[in-house]
């Protein structure tokens, strides 16, 4: 039986077809990422018990969607808002991470685009650093796909 870890990648070293679209991540942005970035506003203005429930009850209506071609966020329980990006439209991407965040590996990712209804969008992830590498490379191989170039006046 061969068991050489070489013959098998793993879902992330394997590469993406470039007109194919793959799903990275989704689902529902877990409660670790609303506290690492709120989590002690929340605890110190509403109480343990209160600040836990809000972040808890924040996470339910947050949904994300990382392809490698867009990103789809997803916000509200009973009216819901959804936001669509194309990764070739990307401008920048950074993040920033509390302590709490760094402890909880969790922080909040700033997505900038030439988009006209949403150009800046926030939202918090898990493990910020990892998938705010991922949007880069993705964009900079959607751009090329796409062959879109920045335009600076």
């Amino acid at each position: 039986m061969d068991t050489d870890p070489n013959t098998n990648p793993t879902p992330s070293d394997k590469e993406v077809a470039p007109d194919k679209e793959e799903v990275i991540f989704e689902g529902r942005i877990p409660l670790k990422a609303f506290l690492g970035i709120h989590g002690f506003w929340y605890v110190l203005l509403l109480g343990w018990n209160f600040g836990l429930l809000w972040a808890w009850l924040r996470s339910l209506g947050w949904h994300a969607k990382l392809t490698s071609q867009r990103l789809v966020v997803t916000r509200g329980m009973v009216s819901q808002q959804e936001h669509d990006i194309p990764l070739y439209r990307a401008i920048d991407c950074n993040f920033t991470q509390t302590i709490a965040g760094r402890i909880l590996h969790a922080g909040e990712i700033t997505l900038t685009s030439n988009d006209s209804i949403s150009p800046t969008m926030r939202f918090p992830f898990p493990e910020p650093r990892k998938y705010k590498e991922m949007l880069r490379e993705f964009t900079l191989r959607e751009r090329k796909r796409m062959r879109t170039m920045d335009m600076q006046a």
